[in-house]
C-alpha cells in the first residue's frame, strides 16, 4: 500500500487529478481517499502582532551590541546549551 497525501483542486465537474508514482501507473489501483477543505493559515492581526514583537526583541540585541557584544560565542553557545537535554541525547 502508498500513501499520497497532496492538495488537489476540485474541478467545476466534480473531478480530482492525482499523480500517480510511476510504479503505480498502468495498474488497477483500489483508492481510498478523505476529503477535506484546505486550511490556509490566516493572515490576521496576530501576524502582525507576532511580527511587532519580533521587532522589539531586535531592538534590544541591538541596544546590547549585537552578537558583537558576547567575546566568546562558542562558550556562550556551550553554556546556553547546557540549560537543557538535546534531543535523543542521555542526560
Amino acid at each position: 500500500m502508498t500513501t499520497i497525501k497532496t492538495v488537489a483542486e476540485a474541478s467545476a465537474e466534480g473531478w480530482l487529478t492525482l499523480l500517480v508514482p510511476a510504479p503505480l501507473r498502468g495498474q488497477r489501483l483500489e483508492v481510498v481517499a478523505m476529503v477535506q477543505p484546505e486550511v490556509r493559515p490566516d493572515p490576521s492581526p496576530d501576524n502582525a502582532a507576532r511580527r511587532d514583537k519580533l521587532r522589539q526583541v531586535m531592538e534590544r540585541i541591538a541596544q546590547r551590541g549585537g552578537i558583537s557584544s558576547i567575546p566568546d560565542p562558542s562558550a556562550w553557545q556551550r553554556e546556553a546549551r547546557l540549560d537543557r537535554v538535546l534531543p535523543a541525547r542521555a542526560e
